[in-house]
Formats: C-alpha cells, sequence, structure tokens
C-alpha cells in the first residue's frame, strides 16, 4: 500500500499478499470497514476533510488464513497513508517600502512558495486571477504578469488586490 495519497484523487493501492491460502479479506480505514475490492480496485478515494495540512490515515488488513480458524488464523497488517491536500493556497508579497501615492508598489506572486512541492509537481498551478480593488481608475499598471506586478495609484484612497489560483486538477484556492 503506497504512503503517498492526494486529497479527491484515485489511490492506486495494490495487495500483492500471496492470496492462495486467504479465505477472507477486510479493509478499514481509520477504523471504518470498507470495501476490500473497492480499496483495491485503484480507484479508492479517501473519505473525509483533510484541512490546509494533509492528514495521516489508518489502512489495516485483516486476513483469514485457510486451515486456522478464528483468531488462530487472524493477521493484520497496518499501513499509515499522508493525504496531502490538493487545493493550492495562493499568496504574494508587496516588496514596496511606500504606500504614497505616486510611487510604484511591487507585487510578487509567491504561490509556489506557498504550496507544498510534492502536491504542485503532481498538480502544477496552471492559472492566476487578480482581481483589483477600488478606483481601478487612478491604478496605472507597469509590469503585468502572473507573477510580477508593479502598481501605481494617482490619488490616496483604499485599494485591494486579491489573488486566486488554480491547479491541474481544477481547483481554485480560497482568494490572497
Amino acid at each position: 500500500i503506497p504512503e503517498i495519497a492526494f486529497d479527491g484523487v484515485s489511490f492506486a493501492a495494490s495487495d500483492k499478499t500471496d492470496m492462495s491460502k486467504v479465505v477472507s479479506r477486510k479493509v478499514y480505514v481509520d477504523g471504518t470497514q470498507v470495501n476490500d475490492k473497492d480499496f483495491f480496485s485503484g480507484s479508492y478515494i479517501f473519505p473525509g476533510t483533510v484541512g490546509v495540512n494533509g492528514r495521516f490515515t489508518y489502512v489495516d488488513c485483516e486476513y483469514q488464513i485457510e486451515g486456522f480458524p478464528g483468531e488462530a488464523g487472524k493477521v493484520v497488517s497496518r499501513d499509515v497513508v499522508y493525504i496531502y491536500p490538493t487545493k493550492p493556497i495562493a499568496n504574494f508579497n508587496i516588496t514596496s517600502n511606500t504606500w504614497k501615492q505616486n510611487r510604484i508598489i511591487m507585487v510578487e506572486n509567491t504561490c509556489k512558495a506557498g504550496n507544498i512541492e510534492l502536491v504542485t509537481d503532481e498538480f502544477p498551478i496552471v492559472a492566476y486571477e487578480w482581481t483589483y480593488g477600488g478606483d481601478t481608475a487612478q491604478l496605472h499598471k507597469g509590469t503585468d504578469t502572473d507573477f510580477t506586478k508593479e502598481l501605481l495609484y494617482k490619488k490616496p484612497g483604499v485599494y485591494s488586490l486579491t489573488l486566486r489560483c488554480k491547479n491541474t486538477l481544477g481547483k481554485w484556492s480560497e482568494p490572497y
């Protein structure tokens, strides 16, 4: 059983046990029995939520061995699987040291650093959505890419900037 799974993604578990002497097999995920054929089908998806940091789950396989009735023939193996979150996390840094009008404000997309590398290697971020708030008529843009922004506001005011990102699973981050 692999040690790594991804939230909402099919889990490719396989059982390499010699089944020639096995009468029955039961599979438990965190103490709850699941259909063993479904679990080892390659399309099993772990239930529940994982949060932003992921979570551990326990997988117990219980085998009843032929010729050994009851507890004498019961063999149990336990595997620990870590389920990584697949929802991306958007974030950026404002690298300017001034907030005054008519001064350039530098913004740097830091989504790559804010996500788990193992997850983004498997499910890369493929889209970014920037939203500008406040009186956008006062906004002048210099460099304007998904990764670097140069912003200049002509008049004082309250302005906002929001970023969301999407990965190859089609999952969007919360606004940052």
